[in-house]
């Protein structure tokens, strides 16, 4: 029940976040090893920037049960750019970092457009996974915990 409640807030404030409001920043204390404004205008930003407010909020709760590493590889962002997420729901509270070069216990590969819809669960992820939308490496068990950080109703 307790992870429904938190699940739904974070559907909704990602919903409020990635509607267009040009003049609208987000004050989310993202750990990053570069600019975070080169990646403002990927439409998964202000998603990570959620799951990033998740764990300030109940981290120890999620890094039990989540107990990984996953890195988000993700391409065709703005003008083409790329960058990497890495979510630790294993060290302390867990944390979300941009661009960093944390050894990953699984990664996922997806254009911005497919990441933002697998995360806000407009799109499915076996139906992503197997149209080769996504490639995943490393421990797959842990890409199937990747529903409990998504804040609609995509599933593995």
């Amino acid at each position: 029940m307790e992870t429904s409640r938190s699940n739904r807030a974070l559907v909704e404030n990602t919903t409020k976040l990635t509607a267009k409001k040009p003049d609208r920043k987000v004050g989310i204390a993202i750990k990053n090893t570069s600019a975070t404004s080169d990646v403002d205008d990927f439409k998964c930003t202000p998603i990570f920037k959620n799951i990033q407010k998740v764990f300030e909020k109940e981290g120890p709760k999620f890094v039990k049960k989540f107990n990984g590493i996953l890195a988000f590889e993700v391409k065709d962002g703005p003008n083409g750019k790329t960058c990497r997420w890495v979510v630790d729901g294993k060290n302390g509270n867990g944390c979300v970092e941009l661009n960093a070069k944390n050894k990953a216990d699984c990664t996922v590969l997806m254009k911005d457009n497919d990441l933002a819809d697998l995360l806000l669960g407009k799109m499915n992820a076996n139906t992503a996974y197997f149209s080769g939308k996504m490639k995943i490496s490393g421990k797959l068990n842990l890409a199937m915990k990747m529903q409990t950080l998504m804040p609609g109703k995509a599933k593995l």
